[in-house]
């Protein structure tokens, strides 16, 4: 029989991992421009949809819980964590969302690359990380059951104008259904693949569905209510529209952190965003369509204060 060894993890990780901050919510429902926006406070480091993540939450299910959180620790702090203080991962491709002169000055991310890094001068940062990753609604309260200290600002849109970002996208059409590379992690099905999203009664249904019940099969997925905790925030998209100060006011309080120069710029880009698209729902399933907006609509009118 083979023993198991129980590792032990680095407290300065540990620290930095349950201070965390998660942004959650379904895809094109504003968690990147939130995530960016967070990214450009003072003292947060920032992570954009890290593709490991996707897989080691999907597999939460599959790994013993103290693997499991040790996964997760050495990953976000071990491998993304150190490798952004150090400048040693950070992304200089201007035309990428993860651009990292998007969010951090120019002066401060020289220091970085021209300082004398040593892991051991991290026991004296105390920076937070953040990440941003859509999809995992369903892992919000594990991950804040693992750490307890962490925060989760999750956003929320009307579903008429999410899934028609969505039909766009083509996600979610018979085409991409049937690739293993567009939606995942996912399990192979005789027809296509499932998405680790996709409720249990809806798997075996998931390649005959159209493709716009599919889409309101992923939104009412990952966008459950739920009453908020002092370690939550919700934020709707339309308050990020048109209650942009009161939003960010909200953030700030929520996250005890200050605005730099990078921010300006980006809440600019924030306020050119057009929210006007709506579905046409003749062709979805009424009792679909009925459940993901009642899902929405048992969010309060504004969620920002």
């Amino acid at each position: 029989m083979t023993n198991t060894r129980n590792f032990a993890v680095n407290q300065h990780a540990k620290t930095i991992v349950n201070r965390s901050v998660f942004v959650s919510g379904s895809a094109r429902s504003g968690t990147t421009i939130m995530g960016k926006y967070i990214g450009s406070l003072k003292n947060y480091e920032y992570y954009f949809e890290p593709p490991m993540l996707f897989q080691i939450l999907a597999d939460a299910d599959n790994l013993p819980p103290k693997i499991f959180r040790r996964m997760l620790i050495t990953y976000l702090y071990e491998d993304l964590f150190c490798g952004s203080i150090s400048g040693r991962n950070l992304n200089f491709r201007a035309e990428d969302d993860t651009y990292i002169y998007n969010i951090k000055s120019r002066n401060e991310i020289e220091n970085r690359l021209t300082g004398n890094f040593r892991k051991s001068m991290l026991k004296e940062n105390y920076s937070r990380l953040a990440f941003k990753i859509p999809d995992f609604v369903y892992r919000e309260k594990l991950y804040q059951n693992i750490f307890p200290q962490s925060k989760i600002i999750r956003m929320v849109r009307d579903p008429s104008e999410t899934i028609s970002s969505l039909i766009k996208k083509a996600w979610f059409s018979s085409e991409n259904i049937i690739r293993d590379d567009i939606v995942w992690p996912n399990e192979k099905y005789p027809n296509g693949f499932v998405p680790h999203f996709v409720p249990e009664q809806y798997k075996h249904e998931w390649t005959k569905l159209t493709e716009i019940d599919r889409c309101l099969v992923y939104y009412k997925s990952q966008t459950p209510y739920y009453t908020p905790s002092e370690k939550s925030l919700i934020v709707r998209y339309s308050d990020l529209l048109y209650e942009l100060s009161k939003v960010t006011r909200s953030v700030h309080n929520f996250l005890e952190a200050s605005e730099t120069e990078a921010s300006d710029s980006i809440l600019g880009s924030i306020s050119s965003q057009d929210s006007t698209s709506k579905q046409n729902f003749n062709s979805a399933s009424a009792e679909l369509l009925r459940q993901a907006f009642d899902s929405y609509e048992s969010y309060p009118k504004i969620t920002c204060s």
